[in-house]
C-alpha cells in the first residue's frame, strides 16, 4: 500500500520534472533566437536612437517638400482635368503620410 501511493507520487514528481525541463528547453531557446527578452529592449534602444529620430524628421521634411512641389503644380492654371486629379489624389496621399509621420514623431 505504503509502495504504491510512493509510486504515483513519484509518478506525478517525474511528470513534473519533465514538463520543468521542457519549458526550461523553449524558453532558453526564445530567449536565444530573441523572441523574448532582447527583442523588446532593442526595439526600444531603436525607437529612442539618434538615427530613428533623425530618419523620422527627414521623412517628414521629405513629404513636405513633395507638398509644396504638388501645390505648385496645382496653381498653374493650364492643367488639365486629369493631371489635375492625379495630383489632388497624390495630394492626399501626401497628407495622409504626413499625418501619420508626424504622429509617430510626437510618440
Amino acid at each position: 500500500m505504503v509502495d504504491q501511493e510512493k509510486r504515483e507520487v513519484g509518478g506525478w514528481w517525474m511528470w513534473i520534472l519533465g514538463l520543468l525541463v521542457v519549458t526550461i528547453v523553449v524558453f532558453t531557446g526564445l530567449n536565444y533566437v530573441g523572441i523574448i527578452g532582447r527583442t523588446a529592449v532593442e526595439r526600444e534602444v531603436f525607437e529612442q536612437s539618434y538615427q530613428k529620430q533623425a530618419g523620422d524628421e527627414q521623412r517628414i521634411v521629405t513629404y513636405e517638400a513633395q507638398l509644396a512641389e504638388i501645390n505648385i503644380q496645382l496653381s498653374n492654371p493650364e492643367l488639365d482635368a486629369a493631371t489635375r486629379s492625379n495630383l489632388m489624389a497624390q495630394r492626399a496621399a501626401l497628407n495622409v503620410q504626413l499625418n501619420a509621420a508626424n504622429r509617430r514623431a510626437q510618440q
